[in-house]
Formats: C-alpha cells, sequence, structure tokens
C-alpha cells in the first residue's frame, strides 16, 4: 500500500524480544495516517483501566506518510501512550532531524510493550532490534545519553540516517511531566510520555536505516512539493515566523488579552514588552534554525549574550517557554526565561 511500510515493530523489553509483524490494509485505510494507526494500536494493546506506569502500559512511537518526503511539514514522530499525568490518552509530537531517522527504520509504529529489569537502550533498524545495558547511562541528562546512545549503539551501516531519543532523570523517576527529546532540544513534551519510557526502564532508543516510503506519485509529489514552496515560502506569514518564530506570538496575545499570566488568572501582564520577541532578538544573538526539509525555519539558535547565563547555547525559547515563566510565574528578565 502506498504511502505505508506494512510493518509493526513490537518490542518486548520484558523478554527482550523484537518482532516484526504484517498490518492488514484495511486498517490503514480506516485509522488515518500515523496518528490513527498509533491510536489503533493503543486501544488494541493496552488493557482497560491499565496503570499509565505499569509494565502493561504500551508506548507507542509512530512517524505519518509524510515523513522523508519532500512535503513541508513531515519531519515529525509521535509517541502515543495512557499519559501518567492525566490518567487518559497520551499524544506528543516532536520535530527536529531526528524523525526521519525514525522512519527510515521502516516500521509505522514501533510498540514498546513490558519492563525492562535492568536499564537499557533499545537500538532499532529494518531487521528488528538490539538491546543494551544502560547502567552507565543512567542518571545523565539527556543531551549526554543522545549523543552517546548513537556513539555507541548506533549500527556503522553506509548510507543509514541515525538519531535517538532520549529521556533524563526526570523520566527516570517519573515525574509526571517529563519530556522525551531528540536532536537536544527538540521534544516530545506533553502528557508526560517521558515518564512511561522511565517506568520501563527505557533510557532511550537509537533510530535508524535506509527505508523510504513507496509514493504512488513521487514526480507529483516532487512538483507539488516545488510549487508549495514556491508560492508560500514568501508570503508574510512565513517571513514573520522565520525573523521572529513562536516568539512573535507574545505580542500578538497580550494585545487580544490571551496571553496566560499569573497562573492562569490573567490574558496579560504588565512586562510584556520586556520579554517578546523583539526584546529577545535585540538582547541575545539569535539566528533561525529549521527541521528536515522546512522553508520556515521558526526555531531559534539562541546564544545569551551577557548576565548569569552569558556564553549559554540553546534552541529557544518558543512561546510557550515564555508565557509559562514570563507570564505564569511573572519573570520580567529573559536571560531567567
Amino acid at each position: 500500500m502506498f504511502g505505508f511500510f506494512g510493518r509493526i515493530l513490537k518490542i518486548d523489553l520484558t523478554n527482550k524480544k523484537a518482532v516484526i509483524t504484517p498490518c492488514p490494509k484495511s486498517v490503514y485505510k480506516k485509522y488515518l495516517g500515523g496518528k490513527g494507526l498509533a491510536t489503533y494500536l493503543l486501544q488494541k494493546e493496552n488493557p482497560p483501566g491499565v496503570d499509565p506506569l505499569s509494565p502493561e502500559n504500551n508506548l507507542i512511537f509512530a512517524t505519518g506518510p509524510f515523513c522523508q518526503s519532500r512535503l513541508w511539514g513531515g519531519s515529525r514522530y509521535g509517541v502515543y501512550t495512557k499519559s501518567p499525568l492525566t490518567g487518559f490518552y497520551s499524544e506528543s509530537y516532536s520535530g527536529g532531524k531526528v524523525p526521519e531517522a525514525v522512519d527510515a527504520a521502516g516500521y509505522d509504529a514501533i510498540v514498546v510493550q513490558g519492563r525492562s529489569k535492568e536499564p537499557v537502550v533499545v537500538s532499532v533498524f529494518p531487521e528488528g532490534a538490539h538491546f543494551f545495558d544502560a547502567k552507565e547511562l543512567w542518571g545523565k541528562d539527556n543531551f549526554e545519553t543522545e549523543k552517546e546512545a548513537v556513539e555507541k549503539y548506533a549500527l556503522n551501516s553506509p548510507g543509514y540516517k541515525k538519531g535517538a531519543v532520549a529521556i533524563g532523570p526526570a523520566g527516570e523517576n517519573m515525574v509526571k511531566y517529563a519530556i522525551i527529546s531528540n536532536d537536544k532540544w527538540r521534544c516530545a513534551g506533553r502528557t508526560g510520555a517521558g515518564a512511561v519510557m522511565g517506568s520501563k526502564n527505557l533510557k532511550a532508543v537509537v533510530f535508524q536505516g535506509d527505508q523510504k516510503r513507496r509514493l504512488s506519485d513521487t514526480d507529483g509529489v516532487a512538483a507539488y512539493s516545488k510549487d508549495f514552496s514556491k508560492t508560500h515560502i514568501k508570503s508574510p506569514a512565513v517571513a514573520a515566523y522565520r525573523e521572529r518564530g513562536t516568539t512573535m506570538m507574545v505580542s500578538l496575545m497580550n494585545t487580544i488579552k490571551a496571553f496566560p499570566s499569573r497562573y492562569w488568572r490573567q490574558g496579560t501582564c504588565d512586562h510584556w514588552e520586556k520579554i517578546n520577541g523583539d526584546t529577545f532578538h535585540k538582547k541575545h544573538e539569535i539566528s533561525p534554525h529549521a527541521c528536515a526539509k522546512c522553508f520556515m525555519s521558526c526555531g531559534r539558535m539562541t546564544k545569551i549574550n551577557a548576565g548569569a547565563h552569558k556564553g549559554l547555547k540553546l534552541e529557544g525559547p518558543e512561546y510557550e517557554t515564555i508565557y509559562a515563566f514570563g507570564g505564569l510565574c511573572m519573570i520580567e528578565d529573559t536571560d531567567q526565561i
């Protein structure tokens, strides 16, 4: 079936086994894309009333039919599970470059089941998966874990795309809002999926491969993508995101009194001009940064030029970061945010 690999990888952490299973075409037709497929698998595999932090709660990684294609916005993976934070259905998404490595492994979804007795790293590739002891990584932060996991456990195969997703101490300790990160600063940050990884003693997953989805009309997709880029690359919205990223929303949301402030009690704050996009870009050294095959480049590669954090380099901040610290917590200093 075009747009899909037709394969699901089931990883049993309890018994250290990985099994490749086919998926019926009827499922792909009924449950649209990576989100639809993963939601179907979660409902099918999760026992009713399952404890989110128990071995029986499945953790599913999935990419969609656009991933690795030339279509704008396709470099995303999703994580699906039962949320330890809410007790409900959980979906969280992340971009960057790693989603293409997830996709290149050649599966429409990777279903992680059970719990390892000891910390483990799983390395996923087109023929299955390998399991590695992760005791030496336990306790390390996301940055170190991601870097070391790829260096130590990725296959040395020519032409393979490689990348990893990882948790830090928050996920290990099952903090209910813990994230899963990739590309250092990209995060599947909602609903506590990192805590579910931690509950399974799963420190990181390395993805690699050279697989690509078969398209029904490769030339048509290429022509559409080229035309779409030409049409939109100079649009005011794209230009605004490239120039200011999501930081531009601080001014907009304060103007319409919808900027979360004082822990959701207000829709604006008096100091918003001190923390808006213009101020961030004037105070710090910032350049646009893009996910794979994206012409918008809304990410901000930031270097702090003064203050206690002088010299710090990171990607961000996003609008959510600014309202969470600058609005909800009423912090007025961009360096601290």
